[in-house]
């Protein structure tokens, strides 16, 4: 009796089956890897998105904040004719140590003018002017009547 052909299984049927097992495998692989990088690269772009609209909204706001600060200012007392630098007092224990700073308090606003080589010490809370002095940005005086006293020079 001859065995027939389709009930022996063949050589070739066997290896080609394999072969497509394998294929179907690493297809679902690479599958699996291209849907999870699809899946990262999407988490990190909206991370980013949402960063940068924070970001925007915060320099927004803080160029509401130093407008508003220097507007207020402004109707205390006459300005020079120039953009200040404003910044916020956050650590007045680190200040203390200039007499500029002896009255200041955290939240305190100070406007930088450098042109104009003065600095004003603002209480937002009280809307009060709390010191005014002359600037001095790392120049060293030149002459002894260019020095003076401690309380009346701020220097950065």
């Amino acid at each position: 009796m001859e065995p027939s052909e389709s009930t022996v299984p063949t050589y070739s049927s066997t290896v080609d089956q394999k072969t497509s097992n394998k294929k179907l495998v690493y297809l679902l692989i690479i599958g699996i890897f291209i849907v999870l990088a699809i899946g990262i690269s999407s988490y990190f772009y909206i991370q980013y998105s949402n960063t940068k609209k924070l970001l925007n909204k915060e320099q927004t706001s803080s160029k509401e904040d130093v407008s508003k600060t220097i507007q207020q200012v402004g109707k205390l007392i006459e300005l020079p004719d120039e953009t200040p630098t404003v910044a916020t007092v956050s650590d007045v224990e680190k200040l203390k140590s200039q007499a500029f700073f002896s009255k200041a308090q955290n939240g305190d606003k100070v406007l930088i003018f450098t042109d104009s080589k003065k600095a004003i010490l603002y209480r937002p809370s009280t809307k009060k002017i709390i010191e005014v002095s002359a600037l001095n940005i790392g120049d060293s005086p030149t002459d002894a009547s260019e020095i003076s006293s401690p309380s009346s020079r701020v220097n950065f």
